[in-house]
C-alpha cells in the first residue's frame, strides 16, 4: 500500500474510532472480517477497492473531500478540529465558524498573512 493510501486509511481508523465503531462493527457492515479491517487500517489494504474505501468512510462520516490534502499539511491538531467540527450538527457548525471568524481577527490568537498584492 502506497504512502497516501496508508495516510487515508489511517484518516479512516481515527474517524472509526471517534465514531465508536469497532473495527468488528465496520466489518459487518462491509461483509468482510474483522482481520480484513485490521489489515486495511494498518496498510495491508491491497484488495481495497475505490468502492469500499467510499463505502467505509460514509459508515464512519469522514468526507473523502477533506482527505485530499497534502499529509505533511494536516497536523494532529487540524485531524482533531475537523473531527470535532463534523460531529456538529448545522447550528453548531455556524457558531463555530462565527466564532473562529472572531478569533482570527484577534491579533493575539492569528497568524498575521499579508494578502496585498505586490
Amino acid at each position: 500500500m502506497d504512502t497516501f493510501s496508508k495516510y487515508l486509511m489511517n484518516q479512516i481508523k481515527i474517524a472509526r474510532k471517534a465514531k465508536g465503531i469497532s473495527q468488528e462493527e465496520l466489518a459487518n457492515l462491509m461483509g468482510v472480517t474483522r482481520v480484513t479491517v485490521n489489515r486495511w487500517e494498518n496498510g495491508g489494504g491491497k484488495n481495497l477497492t475505490l468502492l469500499q474505501f467510499d463505502q467505509i468512510a460514509e459508515f464512519v462520516g469522514l468526507r473523502i473531500d477533506s482527505c485530499f490534502r497534502c499529509q505533511e499539511e494536516v497536523n494532529s491538531d487540524e485531524s482533531k478540529l475537523l473531527l470535532n467540527f463534523n460531529k456538529l450538527n448545522n447550528r453548531g457548525k455556524s457558531e463555530l465558524i462565527q466564532i473562529s471568524s472572531y478569533y482570527v481577527q484577534v491579533p493575539e490568537l492569528s497568524v498575521h498573512i499579508d494578502h496585498t498584492v505586490s
